[in-house]
């Protein structure tokens, strides 16, 4: 398994200053270049896995990178886009485009008393590299998939909760528009995973992707 930080991730964005990308199949070709030439490693088998965030922009780079076998998306996400802009009410969207200063300035009352608000534009600033919250909302834009789910043709594991809050449905709606071989796995409260990538209980959520692991490659 390798793990690695790409753009907007971990060291990359705080020691090398690199924001996310879109188009991640520019980040994944050059990871299964690298992974492709240890002896271990069977090509015809090459996964990829993207938890939270990473739920989305595994689904753009599993559309234009033919050598994966199989994605797998937790949450799955056709936009990324959408989860930030469901935060905002839709006054505040409008000036995102009508006056991007005036956004900016609504911006900075509402992150005194909403902590939740805060941390999305501000960490969104810094690890998209926008220059204030109303750059970051624009730029977010490019982070919907919608248009490459068609190209995707690897066998395709979604994996939701009933108590997702990042985006709700949205897995669902991937899962129901792939025309590739598929798998919804969910989990419920019943589960004490029903949650944001499983984080309640991360062992269960493990076993179940391993157990389709094995029973699909």
């Amino acid at each position: 398994c390798l793990l690695f930080d790409g753009p907007g991730q971990g060291s990359t964005i705080r020691e090398n200053k690199v924001p996310f990308r879109p188009d991640w199949e520019k980040v994944i070709t050059p990871v299964i270049d690298f992974v492709s030439k240890s002896p271990e490693v069977d090509r015809n088998k090459i996964i990829l896995l993207g938890i939270s965030l990473g739920g989305g922009l595994a689904v753009r780079a599993a559309a234009y990178e033919p050598r994966i076998r199989i994605c797998i998306s937790n949450p799955g996400y056709i936009s990324i886009k959408k989860v930030f802009y469901k935060i905002l009410s839709q006054k505040l969207i409008n000036l995102i485009n009508e006056d991007p200063e005036e956004f900016n300035e609504k911006a900075k009352e509402i992150i005194q008393y909403d902590v939740g608000i805060r941390w999305a534009l501000n960490h969104g600033i810094w690890a998209f590299g926008a220059r204030d919250a109303a750059d970051f909302l624009q730029k977010i834009k490019e982070y919907d998939y919608e248009n490459d789910i068609s190209k995707i043709k690897c066998d395709m594991l979604i994996m939701d909760g009933t108590k997702e809050n990042y985006g709700p449905g949205q897995a669902k709606e991937l899962y129901d528009k792939l025309n590739c071989p598929k798998y919804y796995m969910l989990f419920t409260e019943e589960d004490a995973a029903a949650g944001h990538c499983q984080s309640g209980s991360p062992g269960l959520s493990s076993q179940r992707m391993f157990d389709w692991l094995d029973e699909n490659l």
